[in-house]
């Protein structure tokens, strides 16, 4: 009994322990935030990475982190931890989409296309990916490909979700 009574303990405390460390991710990613706001991206970075180290699973963290890079053009960095994102939160759907987004800048179109149609599968009644995914596949000279994403966006982008 004793030792069922220290298990379910051990439950709870992990249970705490997981929950202030999303708060701890979520004060420091508002932190972040603010920071930006007010022109000091290099303290928003800081606190964007330290609100990554209180919990690695706090997806908003990883879209902040990233969309400062991917606003600096720093297309690389943001693919990196993008990379990182999705490995780490594969159920995430915006991991995937700046993902795609920052491969496609780097000119990674088959890799940007395989990143847009797992946000697609993610969020199947958003429009956005088939925009991504003709930009791609126009690069890549697939034009045929390319007018089919597109038609499919405007499909998806006028009608009523």
């Amino acid at each position: 009994m004793k030792l069922a009574a220290a298990a379910g303990l051990s439950i709870v405390l992990a249970f705490s322990f997981v929950h202030a460390d999303r708060n701890s991710a979520k004060a420091l990613k508002k932190q972040g935030d603010m920071l930006a706001s007010r022109g000091l991206a290099g303290e928003a970075v800081k606190a964007y990475k330290r609100a990554l180290r209180a919990d690695r699973s706090f997806g908003p963290a990883w879209g902040a982190l990233a969309m400062h890079y991917l606003r600096t053009r720093n297309s690389r960095a943001a693919e990196t931890l993008l990379a990182r994102c999705v490995e780490t939160i594969p159920t995430y759907p915006e991991g995937w989409y700046h993902l795609a987004y920052a491969r496609r800048k780097r000119g990674k179109h088959g890799a940007a296309i395989a990143a847009y149609r797992r946000y697609a599968q993610l969020r199947p009644k958003s429009a956005d990916p088939y925009y991504g995914i003709g930009l791609a596949l126009k690069a890549k000279g697939d034009y045929a490909g390319a007018a089919k994403a597109f038609r499919r966006y405007a499909l998806l982008e006028s009608s009523p979700n």
